[in-house]
């Protein structure tokens, strides 16, 4: 069973008009649509903006449905140099960029794990088999040099200023921010479950990311979800 995470309501409506055999239930405040898309069992919810929403949903997916894969879809802005709205970032890694135990010797993106070094950013992996099918996936919408595979920085921000989105390439290397991501993975991570995460970007993380994010919000996230049903029938093949 493949469990799907968007945020928002745009990145989950392609999603459900591909659902057959759709069945809602709700926990708390959050409906998750089981049903079929592209051959496969699934089960699909909106988990709201930020990380505390994308980890609740993560783990009732796991605890209460049993998925033993959980992909994350939607839009993000970019960060690295050379990208374009448009583009696609397949995470191989996520950071958790706005956890900060700077003032007691850690540095940031550090969770403060036992054991773990205090000067090395936090990161959980993604699964290199469900990459590997977003990548074919994602071919068959566009070139290859408008896919990228790389580490995604999430936090509870909009990132919109240059200081910021050099402080993510400088530490860690970043490819896109976003809000979710990075919570699903390490939830993933911590339960012994695989995910991935697929990101269109629908701005660059600038000054001009609100009026990017306007008009590039619903075509990013259909691209994300389009991206995503592919890579689902590539599985069932």
């Amino acid at each position: 069973m493949i469990g799907i995470i968007g945020a928002m309501q745009s990145e989950i409506t392609l999603l459900r008009a591909q659902m057959q055999n759709e069945k809602q239930t709700v926990l708390g405040n959050k409906v998750y649509y089981e049903g079929v898309i592209a051959g496969q069992a699934v089960v699909l919810t909106q988990s709201g903006m930020g990380k505390v929403n994308a980890a609740m949903c993560a783990q009732q997916l796991i605890d209460r449905f049993g998925v033993d894969k959980l992909i994350n879809t939607g839009i993000a802005g970019g960060v690295a140099l050379g990208l374009h709205v448009g583009d696609i970032v397949i995470a191989d890694k996520t950071v958790e960029h706005d956890f900060d135990l700077s003032p007691v010797g850690y540095v940031k993106g550090c969770l403060g794990k036992d054991g773990e070094p205090k000067d090395e950013p936090t990161y959980y992996y993604t699964d290199k088999v469900l990459v590997e099918y977003l990548q074919k996936a994602a071919q068959q919408y566009m070139s290859a040099e408008n896919i990228h595979i790389g580490c995604i920085a999430s936090g509870d921000q909009f990132v919109s200023r240059k200081e910021v989105k050099q402080e993510l390439r400088n530490c860690y290397n970043a490819y896109a921010a976003e809000m979710e991501g990075g919570a699903i993975v390490h939830v993933a991570g911590e339960n012994g479950v695989s995910a991935v995460i697929v990101r269109c970007l629908s701005d660059l993380a600038d000054e001009n990311a609100h009026e990017s994010v306007d008009n590039f919000e619903q075509l990013a996230a259909d691209r994300s979800a389009d991206i995503l049903v592919s890579m689902l029938k590539l599985m069932s093949d």
